[in-house]
C-alpha cells in the first residue's frame, strides 16, 4: 500500500488514540473539583485551607486509592453553590452530603462516611415540644439553602401554615438568628450545632433537640457526568481506609475533630 493510501488510516489511528488518551485522562481524581462547606467538625476551613473529619477520609482514601489529592485543590465554598455546581458539572464532587430518596437520582454517590442525624433544635428556654407536623406551626424556622434539612421540612408540606421560613446560606448565620431571637427553630445536624454553638460563645446546653427529621449517612457526592470507573477507584480507596487495623483506624478519625 503506498503512502497516499496510508493517510486516512494514520489519521484515523490518531484520532483514536487521542480520543483514548481523553477518556483516560478524564477519569483521573485531579480533573474533579472538589467543594465543601464550612460546616464542622466534619468539614470546615482553617488558615485557608479544608479541614474536618470528612476532608482527612477523603484525603486518606484517595491517597489508599492511589491518586492523592492535595488539601489545596479542596475549595470551601456556601452549601448552595456548591449543591448547584455539582447538580450542572462539569466534573464535581460535593460533600458531605446527607443521602436522602429526593437527591438519589440527582447524584453518583461514594460512601457512606458516616451516620448523622438531622434535626430541629430551639433553646430550652422556650419549652418548644414538637411531635407532630403542624406543631411547627407558630414558630419561625430558619434552614440552610438547598440542605437536607430544607428539604426535609418542605416534604412536611407546611411552608404556608408556620408564621415565617427563613432560609439562609451558611449553618452560623442560623445560630446567630437563633440567638437574636428572629428564628425559634433551627433546622441541621445536631452535632454540627452543637460544634457552632459553641463557637458562638453561647451554651450548648441551653439547646435541645425538639424533632428528629431523618437520621441517615453522609456520602461523597458526584456530579452525574463522573466517570464510574473514578468513582469505583474513590470506593476501594474508602473500603480500604474502613478496613485498616480492624476499623479502628476510621474511627479514630470520625472522632478526631
Amino acid at each position: 500500500m503506498d503512502a497516499p493510501h496510508m493517510r486516512p488510516v494514520f489519521i484515523l489511528i490518531s484520532s483514536l488514540l487521542l480520543l483514548f488518551a481523553i477518556k483516560a485522562q478524564a477519569e483521573l481524581f485531579s480533573d474533579i473539583e472538589f467543594i465543601t462547606e464550612n460546616y464542622p467538625p466534619y468539614n470546615y476551613e482553617k488558615n485557608n485551607l479544608a479541614a474536618g473529619i470528612s476532608v482527612e477520609i477523603l484525603l486518606q482514601a484517595a491517597q489508599a486509592a492511589g491518586q492523592p489529592i492535595l488539601r489545596e485543590h479542596i475549595h470551601v465554598r456556601p452549601w448552595a453553590r456548591g449543591y448547584r455546581q455539582a447538580l450542572i458539572g462539569p466534573k464535581v464532587m460535593l460533600f458531605s452530603m446527607a443521602r436522602t430518596p429526593d437527591r438519589e437520582r440527582n447524584f453518583q454517590w461514594v460512601g457512606p462516611i458516616m451516620k448523622i442525624r438531622i434535626a430541629a433544635m430551639a433553646k430550652k428556654e422556650n419549652a418548644i415540644r414538637i411531635k407532630l407536623a403542624n406543631d411547627f406551626s407558630p414558630y419561625a424556622i430558619g434552614t440552610v439553602r438547598d440542605d437536607a434539612g430544607e428539604q426535609l421540612l418542605k416534604k412536611l408540606d407546611i411552608n404556608n401554615t408556620f408564621k415565617a421560613f427563613q432560609v439562609s446560606s451558611t449553618p452560623q448565620a442560623l445560630i446567630k438568628k437563633i440567638d437574636l431571637g428572629r428564628i425559634k427553630i433551627m433546622v441541621l445536624d445536631d452535632i454540627v450545632a452543637h460544634k457552632l454553638i459553641k463557637a458562638e460563645g453561647l451554651n450548648p446546653e441551653d439547646f435541645e433537640v425538639v424533632y428528629v427529621f431523618k437520621e441517615t449517612e453522609s456520602y461523597f457526592a458526584f456530579s452525574k457526568d463522573v466517570s464510574k470507573k473514578l468513582l469505583q477507584s474513590l470506593q476501594n480507596g474508602l473500603n480500604k481506609l474502613k478496613q485498616r487495623n480492624d476499623g479502628k483506624d476510621y474511627e479514630s478519625l470520625i472522632h478526631s475533630h
